[in-house]
């Protein structure tokens, strides 16, 4: 019997000139997505004035309280601008930005300041979209930053719903507290520091600075997923963020 070949999927996104390719070899997709374009390998320095729309998109979608809109994200000084600004309503207007392409497994690497604005979360996040011939939808794997705990960070693997139970929500996440990790006690709306999600078969890894601060080899997902950084507002998380927005801000990758 022929073996199958083995496809070469990886995602890097980075602002640092030194970044470098982490190869991860994975099986093909499976059947139903398999003619999808997948995204390629890239290295993002964000050193135009625009943005480069064969990569990349600005969201206009809704989450949570917040409503994504292209005019709340901008590049300058060679770095990407997600603001987000409370609203008349008390809710969010703000900046993210999705690929083009989903991704079948890889390393995603970014270096980002998170928005101090209170109430804010900033975030980077695979997500896989419905799509009428994918299974195992709406699952996310994500690395979010808290403006009212910035030496906290969340690492979660989450799944929407199942195919057996779609009114079932199941998160698995954790909310790690940076400052009791050797060597990481630097505060996420202060500097600029790295955040890296391993999305393997079988197993995540999230990273910060290098150090890694989570794995999980229990329901990972294998859907192609999407990859989005962003900011957002969220109501009912209080023990992370505020549940009110104050202000404006800006999460700089």
């Amino acid at each position: 019997m022929k073996t199958l070949s083995r496809l070469l999927v990886v995602c890097i996104i980075s602002t640092l000139l030194t970044s470098l390719a982490h190869a991860q070899a994975t099986e093909l997709p499976l059947p139903g997505y398999i003619h999808m374009p997948m995204g390629k390998s890239f290295t993002e320095k964000f050193s135009k004035k625009t943005i480069n729309d064969n990569l990349w998109r600005a969201s206009h979608k809704e989450y949570h309280e917040s409503v994504f809109a292209p005019s709340y994200t901008s590049i300058s000084s060679g770095k990407l601008n997600l603001k987000i600004v409370r609203n008349s309503e008390g809710t969010a207007n703000a900046g993210q930005l999705e690929t083009v392409r989903p991704y079948y497994y890889g390393t995603f690497t970014i270096k980002a300041k998170a928005s101090a604005a209170r109430g804010v979360v900033s975030s980077m996040y695979l997500y896989s979209d419905a799509h009428p011939d994918w299974t195992n939808t709406n699952e996310q794997v994500s690395m979010e930053l808290s403006s009212t705990n910035p030496s906290k960070a969340s690492v979660s693997n989450a799944h929407s719903y199942d195919n057996e139970n779609d009114d079932d929500e199941h998160f698995q996440s954790d909310v790690i507290d940076v400052k009791q990790i050797s060597g990481l006690s630097s505060y996420s709306n202060k500097k600029m520091n790295t955040y890296k999600i391993e999305w393997l078969p079988g197993v995540i890894r999230w990273y910060i600075n290098g150090k890694k601060i989570a794995e999980q080899t229990e329901a990972v997902p294998s859907t192609p997923m999407y990859f989005h950084v962003g900011t957002y507002f969220i109501k009912g998380w209080d023990e992370f963020v505020e549940s009110e927005i104050q202000g404006s801000g800006t999460m700089f990758v």
